[in-house]
C-alpha cells in the first residue's frame, strides 16, 4: 500500500451545504463543514505518519454531477470516490 497513492477529495466551505444537498447519502457526511475538516486532518495525519501518499482533489460540485450524470451515477460515497480516482488518473499522478 505504501506504493499507491490515494486521493482525498477535499471541498470548500461554500460548497458543504450544496454537497449534502445533491448527495443521497448525507447520513454518511458530517453535519457541517468544520466538522468534515476535522475529520480530513485526523486522517491525512494517520496516512502521514503510516507513510502513505496522498493528493488532496478539490471538488467542483457541478463537474461532479456532470460526471455522475454522464455515467449514470447516483452522487454517494461510491461515486465520489471513483469521480476522485478519475481525477487522479486524468492528473497522471498514478
Amino acid at each position: 500500500m505504501k506504493n499507491k497513492l490515494i486521493g482525498i477529495a477535499v471541498y470548500k466551505i461554500e460548497d458543504w451545504k450544496r454537497l449534502l444537498e445533491i448527495s443521497e447519502d448525507t447520513h454518511n457526511l458530517e453535519k457541517t463543514w468544520s466538522e468534515w475538516n476535522e475529520n480530513i486532518h485526523k486522517l491525512e495525519d494517520k496516512l502521514t505518519n503510516e507513510g502513505i501518499k496522498f493528493k488532496e482533489i478539490l471538488i467542483d460540485l457541478n463537474e461532479l454531477q456532470n460526471y455522475c450524470n454522464r455515467q449514470k451515477l447516483r452522487i454517494n460515497s461510491e461515486s465520489r470516490a471513483q469521480f476522485v480516482l478519475e481525477k487522479i488518473k486524468k492528473s497522471k499522478l498514478l
